[in-house]
């Protein structure tokens, strides 16, 4: 894209980031930017954690923009400059400031309920991955349904006889959350789920992900009962199953919550920060499809655990708020991998 130097709000922008930003700075800004700021790059690519080094952000305001990104800006910037078109925000000390008119418009995108709402916002969706059982689906998939999110169903491509009750659970439940991908050939669990991961993760208004097996009980209040207790930075990775042969580390009360915290976790359900996600994916396949008898795929362990990235590589723990989530498929015979 060349640079429209005939529009003036553009060619004001322009003069005045030449005016205060040197050329070889790392700047966010449009790609038609790039001519005059070979660092530069779009905020719609821009990872969170890029912000800590960056020090000029140009947001034009036709163009969506997180709400997580905009918070940021919200907080640790202030904006230098701004017109119809565009705002500058800059976290450097300078004497030039915005018109207000111009950069209030932005802060309006930022949705305002109270965290700890019990009604779900836009900023959560789930995940679940299922393979040959559609008897568990059916049980599983109205609960999760019921938490009031986008629910994305990955069907690992179920062999051919399941198809039929698969497809009566898609219609019988059929709404304008319910989001359906069968894949053409079974891949695995670790597949499975990246793909339902990335589905999401392409909307950067998805704050948060919930990952479901298709063996779950949930409780109505999962997220409400979350929310008071998840953090992007300090508890970005938990748990709503208290799983016996993952033992307990330590234990807090947050925001009155009672917490348990982990070394490792079932996989029943992940619930993380859109930026952990991105952190650990992708969750690597250690074989191809449905795997043996009692031979698992640990990509539980891989998230929270085994990544280079992992909130216990980090030093910290895995979050368990006990009671939410359980399983119902209880015996070896139900398992697609024979596990007890």
């Amino acid at each position: 894209m060349r640079f429209p130097h005939d529009d003036r709000l553009w060619a004001e922008t322009l003069a005045f980031l030449q005016k205060h930003v040197p050329a070889n700075e790392p700047l966010i800004a449009e790609h038609a930017f790039l001519e005059f700021f070979p660092m530069s790059w779009p905020l719609r690519q821009t990872r969170p954690e890029q912000l800590d080094s960056i020090r000029w952000v140009v947001v034009h305001k036709g163009f969506a923009v997180a709400p997580a990104a905009l918070r940021r800006l919200k907080t640790e910037f202030r904006a230098a400059f701004a017109n119809e078109v565009f705002v500058v925000f800059t976290n450097r000390a300078i004497e030039v400031a915005a018109e207000p008119k111009h950069v209030d418009p932005l802060w309006a995108k930022i949705s305002t309920p109270e965290r700890s709402e019990p009604k779900m916002q836009a900023d959560t969706a789930a995940v679940i991955t299922t393979y040959n059982r559609p008897w568990a689906l059916a049980r599983s998939l109205p609960q999760v349904l019921a938490l009031g999110c986008p629910v994305l169903v990955v069907d690992d491509g179920s062999e051919p006889a399941h198809e039929q009750d698969c497809e009566r659970i898609r219609r019988e439940h059929s709404c304008a959350r319910l989001h359906w991908l069968r894949l053409p050939s079974n891949r695995g669990l670790p597949c499975a789920r990246n793909i339902g991961l990335c589905y999401w993760l392409a909307d950067p208004a998805m704050e948060w992900i919930s990952a479901f097996d298709d063996d779950v009980d949930v409780r109505p209040d999962l997220f409400a009962r979350l929310r008071p207790v998840q953090d992007a930075v300090r508890r970005p990775l938990l748990t709503g199953r208290l799983a016996p042969e993952h033992p307990v580390v330590g234990e807090a009360t947050i925001h009155g919550t009672r917490v348990l915290f982990h070394h490792s976790a079932a996989g029943t359900h992940f619930h993380a920060h859109r930026q952990y996600w991105l952190e650990v994916l992708p969750i690597p396949t250690p074989f191809l499809g449905a795997p043996e008898h009692g031979r698992g795929s640990d990509s539980d362990w891989w998230v929270g655990s085994f990544s280079p990235n992992s909130i216990v590589k980090r030093g910290a723990k895995i979050a368990c708020v006990p009671g939410l989530v359980r399983t119902f498929a209880t015996t070896a015979q139900q398992s697609t991998c024979g596990n007890t």
